[in-house]
């Protein structure tokens, strides 16, 4: 009896060694942080684009500063690591008229920071497909305030930012903020 006991035991504790089940979400979080190493070691010209409210403002920044621009993205959790596993869901889709792939997370629950995390994607059939574009929502409820952040990142070219900060009976704080580094002429906006 006792040597069934102990199998049972070394067995249950084997078992509960195992590494946490990986999942196969998209690695969103390495892939911003290669996007701003690669930018870190460039020469671009960086533009920065704030908006408050109706005012505007424009600034080259150096490179040096672009990670600290970027701090919103570099700070999301990671959707990948095990934790997540079981509170987000991945939906895919593709839309064959526009040639667009997407793969979107959404928390299970309420009450996660990442309210929606979604990857566009350009196919090929030769299977190297190009990621076009990132976006992130994030919700905080902190103290007498609900902040809201919409986090867009374009492959290569840019990235935007808008918060929204409500406080009850205030009206909605709204900042926004686009770097750009490689963007095409023609497509700025």
């Amino acid at each position: 009896m006792k040597k069934i006991v102990s199998i049972l035991l070394i067995a249950a504790v084997i078992a509960g060694c195992k590494p946490e089940k990986q999942n196969d979400f998209f690695p969103v979080l390495s892939f911003i942080q290669s996007q701003v190493k690669h930018v870190d070691t460039s020469v671009y010209a960086i533009r920065k684009i704030t908006k408050t409210d109706s005012l505007y403002d424009t600034v080259y920044i150096k490179r040096e500063e672009f990670r600290s621009e970027a701090a919103d993205f570099l700070n999301i959790p990671d959707l990948t690591a095990g934790r997540y596993t079981k509170k987000y869901e991945e939906r895919k889709n593709y839309e064959e008229d526009l040639n667009r792939a997407s793969i979107a997370y959404y928390p299970l629950k309420k009450g996660m920071e990442i309210t929606r995390e979604e990857v566009n994607i350009i196919p090929t059939p030769a299977g190297n497909d190009k990621i076009r574009s990132i976006y992130i929502e994030t919700f905080r409820d902190v103290k007498d305030s609900i902040i809201t952040k919409k986090l867009y990142w374009q492959v290569d070219e840019s990235f935007k930012t808008v918060t929204i900060i409500q406080k009850e009976n205030q009206p909605d704080k709204v900042f926004q903020k686009e770097v750009i580094w490689n963007k095409p002429a023609e497509s700025n906006e």
